[in-house]
């Protein structure tokens, strides 16, 4: 049993960071690393170039670079961190867990994907630099 419960925490969190925390019932780590898969590269990147007054073409990519390495970080720690504590802790089992969990990573995935097709806003919003904009919204041919 408790094989399948680090298995499930485990699938969880690779498909969604935050509903492996939420099926062993760890809620306010579930809701900070969703907040950060949500928020993380569409809406805090462009707010750092902002904040951090960042103009040249070599330093936003120096810093995209090391955010993609922050949020890889942050999707790993999620994965560990459900599977340590789904085998550490005695949890259930049952179909309305699963059935919420799933209901939730479907929430999270679609707020993520459609704030993604919104970046352009965002980066327009809290970033006044044109090179960041065309970094991360290359146009489509």
């Amino acid at each position: 049993m408790q094989t399948i419960n680090i298995l499930i925490a485990f699938l969880f969190s690779l498909i969604c960071p935050g509903a492996g925390q939420m099926f062993y019932g760890g809620f306010l780590k579930a809701t900070i690393f969703s907040f950060i898969f949500i928020f993380g590269k569409i809406v805090l990147l462009p707010l750092l170039v902002r904040i951090f007054k960042i103009k040249t073409t070599q330093k936003i990519l120096k810093l995209t670079y090391s955010f993609n390495i922050f949020y890889v970080c942050v999707i790993i720690l999620s994965i560990l961190d459900s599977v340590f504590f789904a085998s550490k802790l005695q949890v259930g089992l049952s179909v309305q867990k699963i059935i919420f969990i799933s209901i939730y990573c479907v929430a999270i995935l679609t707020i993520y994907f459609n704030l993604k097709k919104r970046q352009a806003l965002f980066t327009y919003l809290f970033s006044s630099n044109k090179e960041l904009f065309s970094i991360l919204n290359p146009k489509k041919r």
